[in-house]
């Protein structure tokens, strides 16, 4: 099981028997679920084990690792020989065994010379088991023989025997089901152990203990496993390479590499070029360039000897895939990257070229093309080499690719496209590039998309062919592309209002899409109460595409919904906005996972932790792979996975998360999220106990950028202004009310009320003062969130401590995620300061455990040196501890705020 936290790597694993630390500290890589497998297979005497998969598995390591923690165990009861393997298959008996059991060789002297007197294979064993026994001297042996499959049969002939003994335990490693490897499987008594890739906990695990780090980042880590198949070896070249450039990043036990950063390491090609001869490289070229090879006209081209080699050596490999077909491939998806990277252009060009030939000389023959892939393959190779080719092909191909492809593909298609002569396929091109472009980060392909769509717009002949919904759309991008670019809001909207004059009113889609971009372009503007005094049309229109189009601008009116308190009907909003999108094929890479985002936002503005989280997996889950890909290239996945952080208290988690998006989006924030998170890194930071780098979040997360932070924006102050009581800066008393004004100003009732509830935390005083309005504003919100807030505002002004963790209202606003501040502990670490955190609400170490992914004992240990800290001796002398200091311990200054604070705070 993958542990959360240095202090718990020797935790004892479920089974009969743990697994000691001996071995997990001689080898932090060694997964311990496959270790166990192994030694639960071999701990009986005489018994023996065959551990079979594919080259850079780890089997060897993994049987080394078994029969160290056997001899542990046995206190001297085990003798460990670890063996070689067989220098080449034609290898004897002696370049085996020889080495360790020199016995067996018995010389004769003949004319002088000693010379190895050839032997009966039974007698042979027999010497060697007894050169075994006597070597192990009384311990039971252990023998470790590695590449089996590789013996040659008298050597195979032998370890066949040595497991039949009984009287030798044996762990054998191999890739197949040959040599000693398939005469040991005809024992019954021999267990099979299937080494597979490893799945993508176990790859975090293994590529941790490489690194020395706690944990690898999701991302970071899901794009490794896929780049490597889950290969343990691969996986460890590819993590040391980035470490060797200096890729890797650290932060509170998390490791990552930003994308785009880790590309295949240079030492998968220069081992294909030490190892392999010109033909093979060249083979292996052709292999990498044209993956998965189904088709029989490309599997002629290459060399039957050399492919007979690669696959010999597990270089290149032959798979079923999903449709039955079997392909002829690299042997991990690295290597081929590898591969494909270290081709020269003009080589690169070369192979499209003869792989273009083939298939295109094929497709005369059956005189049309079959099918959808080869279409494609002759579409990508022609791209590559330069081929001409009709243009119907590019069109067809990108017919084929809206559904899911690779997103750099589809752009170059895309742009291709754009540059053509139909004007109407053009403009759709031209639209689809733009978008891919900006999720991209492709700053050169987005300029090159403008000027596609600037070109057919000042053709009066190109743009007079366009439909009016295509046209509108156009003109809207452009418009859209000013926005982002800075043009002043009014400027904006009277472009928009020229645009929607120019429209016949027959044309009502195109109408629509205008209303629908100044809805989003206010809300992303800020104007939060302008946005909502639009009218994007009551009820369900009977024409589909007007709510395809409507779709966006609706998910972005759940966030307006959701800051109103309106949360059920957002929650509504969002869902069915999501839902219209993805019908039929008019799905939008560049609507639909905000829509998801949108989906999300509403269950955490209402503090449902377990809706959100199922929401954030389907939105994951259920999303095509086009999609897919996109909702992580945006960084609003893991933005929602960062706000739910911070929701459930796991603040280092929120940290390091807001930390890697923040750094993915430095180059291109498409959505505009980035003030969003570093508000949540200011919050996280703070509650860490990291005041500097919190205080320096926190200003950067005023600066105001158009996007989905704008849309936000009272969340985003929410969160601000809990992160000034975090830290003691300023005057959070004035900000709150000032917060609240502008949420009155704005028709935000919810932001409204949170930030009553700040101002009444700072001061009884001022909690009777906005008492009647929030009372009023608790009739307009969702419940429960709303009723939780007006209570503790409520027992604030008859009396009770504002921050008192007896109180059971501090314990509700937590599990909404509204968490009151920590007093400024001096000496605890962040991990103490989260537990304490926990704690000292009532939570028990098993929740905090579940929570923080940690174990019991873990928690218990830091529970430990909290109370030691503080000075108190348990959970309630913890909870006393918190109410008195949170109220009474004065915080620091750090704005310059109110020194009369703590008088105004008793009222």
């Amino acid at each position: 099981m993958k542990t959360s936290d240095p202090e718990i790597a020797g935790d004892q694993l479920p089974g009969d028997e743990p697994i000691t630390a001996v071995s997990v500290a001689f080898d932090t890589t060694i997964i311990p679920g496959r270790l166990r497998q192994v030694v639960d297979a071999v701990g009986m005497p005489g018994a023996s084990a065959l551990l079979i998969g594919e080259s850079g598995t780890g089997k060897s390591r993994l049987a080394e690792a078994a029969a160290y923690e056997l001899e542990v165990r046995s206190n001297g009861g085990l003798h460990v020989t670890v063996m070689a393997p067989p220098p080449n298959p034609a290898s004897g008996f002696a370049a085996v065994f020889g080495i360790y059991f020199p016995e067996i060789l018995e010389n004769e002297a003949v004319d002088g010379a000693k010379e190895h007197r050839i032997q009966e294979p039974a007698v042979l064993a027999k010497r060697l088991l007894r050169a075994i026994l006597d070597n192990a001297e009384g311990a039971e042996p252990v023998i470790v023989a590695p590449a089996v499959h590789d013996y040659h049969p008298l050597a195979a002939f032998l370890l066949e025997q040595l497991v039949r003994s009984r009287k030798v335990r044996v762990i054998a490693t191999a890739q197949r089901l040959t040599g000693a490897a398939e005469r040991m499987s005809r024992d019954p008594r021999v267990r099979r152990v299937s080494v597979g890739a490893l799945s993508l906990e176990e790859s975090d695990i293994y590529v941790s203990g490489i690194l020395g780090v706690t944990r690898i980042a999701p991302e970071t880590l899901r794009r490794w496993h896929t780049a490597t198949g889950g290969n343990s070896y691969a996986l460890s070249v590819l993590a040391l390479a980035c470490e060797r450039r200096g890729l890797v990043r650290r932060s509170r036990g998390m490791a990552w590499v930003p994308p785009g950063l880790d590309d295949a390491p240079e030492e998968f090609a220069h081992f294909v070029a030490e190892t392999c001869n010109e033909r093979e490289r060249s083979t292996l070229e052709m292999i990498a360039q044209a993956e998965p090879m189904i088709e029989t006209p490309l599997l002629k081209l290459l060399d039957p000897v050399a492919t007979n080699s690669l696959l010999e050596r597990g270089l290149i490999v032959s798979r079923r895939h999903p449709n039955g077909d079997i392909a002829l491939e690299a042997a991990h998806p690295i290597l081929a990257a590898a591969v494909r990277e270290h081709i020269s252009s003009a080589r690169r060009a070369e192979i499209c070229a003869e792989l273009f030939d083939a298939l295109d000389a094929d497709r005369l023959e059956a005189t049309q093309l079959d099918t959808p892939q080869q279409l494609m393959r002759l579409v990508v190779f022609g791209l590559e080499s330069g081929k001409s080719f009709p243009r119907a092909w590019l069109s067809q191909a990108f017919a084929f690719l809206r559904d899911g492809a690779d997103p750099r593909l589809m752009l170059r298609i895309a742009l291709e496209l754009s540059l053509g002569a139909e004007p109407v396929e053009a403009a759709v091109a031209a639209l689809r590039a733009v978008g891919f472009a900006r999720l991209l980060g492709d700053v050169d392909a987005l300029e090159q998309a403008f000027e596609a769509i600037d070109e057919i717009l000042l053709s009066p002949e190109r743009c007079g062919a366009l439909p009016a919904p295509l046209h509108t759309r156009l003109r809207l991008l452009q418009i859209e592309h000013l926005f982002r670019l800075g043009a002043e809001i009014d400027a904006v909207l009277e472009m928009l209002t020229e645009l929607e004059l120019s429209i016949y009113l027959s044309e009502h889609v195109a109408r629509e899409m205008v209303k629908t971009a100044r809805y989003l372009l206010l809300s992303f503007d800020g104007r939060l109460r302008a946005a909502d005094d639009l009218e994007l049309g009551t009820g369900s229109s009977q024409d589909l595409t007007v709510e395809w189009v409507r779709a966006p601008a609706r998910a972005i009116s759940s966030l307006i919904l959701q800051q109103q308190g309106r949360l059920d009907e957002a929650i509504q909003t969002a869902e069915n906005a999501r839902q219209l999108s993805m019908l039929g094929n008019k799905a939008s890479v560049e609507t639909i996972d905000l829509q998801g985002f949108c989906w999300f936002f509403g269950f955490w503005a209402s503090g449902s932790n377990e809706a959100g989280r199922q929401t954030l997996d389907e939105v994951e889950e259920t999303a095509n792979a086009d999609v897919h890909t996109f909702a992580y290239l945006s960084g609003l996945l893991e933005t929602g996975e960062a706000l739910f952080a911070i929701q459930e208290g796991r603040w280092r988690d929120a940290a390091e998360q807001a930390e890697r998006i923040l750094e993915q989006l430095r180059h291109y924030d498409s959505y505009g999220v980035a003030p969003l998170l570093h508000a949540v890194h200011a919050l996280a930071l703070a509650a860490l106990g990291e005041s500097d780098a919190a205080t320096r979040a926190y200003r950067r997360a005023l600066r105001e950028q158009r996007g989905v932070s704008q849309a936000v924006t009272g969340f985003r102050k929410r969160l601000l202004l809990r992160t000034q009581q975090w830290l003691g800066i300023g005057d959070p008393l004035t900000e709150a009310m000032r917060v609240a004004e502008w949420a009155r100003a704005e028709g935000m009732a919810l932001v409204e009320l949170e930030a009553l509830h700040n101002v009444a935390i700072e001061s009884r005083l001022a909690a009777r003062s906005v008492l009647a309005r929030a009372q009023e504003l608790c009739e307009r919100i969702d419940q429960p969130i709303g009723e939780v807030i007006l209570a503790h505002i409520e027992k604030i002004v008859a009396g009770g401590g504002a921050t008192d963790v007896e109180e059971p209202e501090v314990r509700l606003l937590a599990e909404l995620g509204l968490w009151l501040p920590l007093p400024a502990i001096g000496g605890l670490s962040a991990r103490e300061r989260e537990i304490a955190l926990f704690a000292s609400l009532g939570y028990s170490a098993r929740f905090i455990a579940d929570r923080l992914h940690l174990s019991v004992r873990t928690v218990e240990t830091h529970l430990g040196h909290v109370y030691s800290k503080v000075g108190v001796e348990d959970r309630d002398g913890l909870r006393r501890w918190f109410s008195n200091e949170r109220d009474l311990q004065p915080r620091l200054n750090g704005f310059g705020g109110a020194p009369e604070r703590l008088n105004r705070k008793n009222g």
